[in-house]
């Protein structure tokens, strides 16, 4: 049986119809003039068996890259230096600007970080495309119920439905187990996660933060 691998295409007018299961290396962009990063920026897409998801466009931090599937923390890096953002150039001198950065979701307690999916696989300060709403494919450990499960940390960039203390990815719910036959057929026969794949529909998840 073929695995399920998702096939986002961007719905945006700025990038109608190209796909988004791309990596890009600083100094190219899917958008805009080769050079520009827009780092932030937000487009829609659409997968036939998946539906209607909304990505955010960011760079890699951490050392040891994320695989696609994994739950991704975001942060906002300064940066100094002059800048082109979008379709601008900005000379901030000795100033300062944000960027977007993103590494695998290292489950500290209580932190409340903002929490994305990485819709590929990529290395150190590689640019890609994170989700951060509608149904998305995770990497997960153990059973997962579909309907029903809640996401906590397991390991870095990995859920588990089973509760862990103060570490809940929060607007997350499972759709589909893992190891669950799923997405469109070819030659009839439907494609199937891996026992290490489910589907959960987030919207704008977090890390779980302290309730007092």
């Amino acid at each position: 049986m073929a695995a399920f691998v998702p096939n986002w295409v961007a719905t945006d007018s700025v990038m109608s119809g190209q796909s988004l299961a791309t990596a890009y290396a600083p100094g190219s962009n899917p958008a805009l003039a080769a050079g520009v990063e827009p780092a932030g920026m937000y487009v829609q897409g659409f997968d036939p068996s998946l539906g209607i998801g909304q990505f955010i466009y960011a760079q890699v931090s951490n050392a040891a890259g994320v695989t696609a599937g994994n739950v991704c923390e975001m942060t906002q890096t300064l940066l100094t230096g002059n800048l082109t953002w979008g379709s601008y150039t900005v000379s901030f001198g000795s100033g300062v600007a944000l960027m977007t950065s993103v590494q695998q979701w290292q489950g500290t307690a209580n932190s409340g970080k903002n929490l994305c999916v990485a819709l590929t696989t990529l290395t150190q300060y590689q640019f890609g495309w994170f989700q951060v709403y509608g149904n998305a494919l995770l990497t997960s450990s153990g059973a997962i119920v579909g309907g029903t499960s809640s996401a906590y940390w397991q390991a870095n960039g990995v859920v588990q439905a089973g509760a862990v203390a103060s570490k809940q990815m929060v607007s997350a719910i499972a759709t589909v187990a893992n190891s669950a036959s799923f997405g469109q057929a070819v030659s009839g026969v439907v494609p199937a996660l891996s026992a290490t794949q489910s589907i959960y529909f987030i919207n704008a998840p977090h890390a779980q933060s302290a309730i007092t």
